[in-house]
């Protein structure tokens, strides 16, 4: 309804507005029924750092149905971005996004099914986040996450993650995640409980985990030459060093 429109154009807005600074979102149930064509998330489709820059996201609660016939989809956020300012060229270190207390009872589905270059990035709560740190701490996930379960000739998939689809921005590039977890039913080509695929290399740390481990993450991409993972759960590190894509 309009209101909703209103609502989602003055986060996006603010995030826009805010991206080189601190901003905080706190405090909100939303109660949604969003079907598009383009990147979709319960609170937002896009946040958008610049480097160094900082972004709180909590107590926030997502109920309803999100659908995309977009290749990325999330319960809370559709996607996150780093930005490198008016210079145009890398200037500080990486941004933070923290995210706390984030609860998605909605379900997300992708309708993505173009056999192209693309990957299909569904989670419960983001659906894809690139070139920024990540802090969840107490997050959830409900609903049923879901995508096309297709293969591309050339290795395109649809990954579908409890709590974040797909983590790209390199080796430098820290997440961690502590007591968070998935009840929702996932369907995709790689499924897992906490990022269903990570690219280029990164260290990411999970704590008060209670599941599996190999449901833990998804598949793990190279980049041009090599990519070095550590991946720490629940104290035990795990390091790879991998030249080609495995599954971990």
């Amino acid at each position: 309804n309009p209101e909703d429109k209103d609502l989602m154009q003055l986060l996006a807005d603010y995030f826009y507005k805010n991206y080189d600074e601190y901003a905080e979102i706190k405090n909100l149930v939303l109660n949604v029924n969003i079907d598009g064509n383009d990147v979709a998330g319960g609170l937002v489709s896009l946040v958008d750092l610049r480097y160094g820059a900082s972004t709180t996201i909590e107590n926030v609660t997502v109920n309803g149905t999100i659908k995309t016939s977009s290749n990325i989809a999330g319960g809370i956020i559709g996607n996150t971005n780093a930005t490198y300012g008016e210079s145009k060229a890398y200037d500080g270190p990486l941004g933070t996004l923290t995210l706390k207390n984030l609860v998605n009872n909605a379900t997300v589905e992708s309708t993505y099914s173009t056999t192209g270059s693309v990957d299909v990035k569904v989670g419960g709560i983001v659906g894809q986040t690139s070139q920024m740190h990540i802090v969840m701490e107490n997050c959830k996930n409900t609903g049923d996450l879901k995508a096309v379960e297709y293969e591309t000739k050339t290795g395109y998939k649809s990954y579908v993650s409890g709590l974040i689809g797909m983590a790209q921005g390199g080796q430098h590039r820290t997440i961690t995640v502590t007591n968070c977890e998935n009840t929702g039913a996932l369907t995709g080509k790689v499924t897992a409980q906490v990022i269903a695929s990570m690219g280029n290399g990164g260290h990411v740390t999970i704590k008060g985990y209670s599941g599996a481990e190999e449901e833990v993450l998804g598949q793990l991409n190279r980049a041009s030459s090599y990519s070095i993972y550590e991946v720490i759960i629940n104290e035990i590190s795990n390091e790879f060093r991998i030249d080609s894509k495995r599954i971990f």
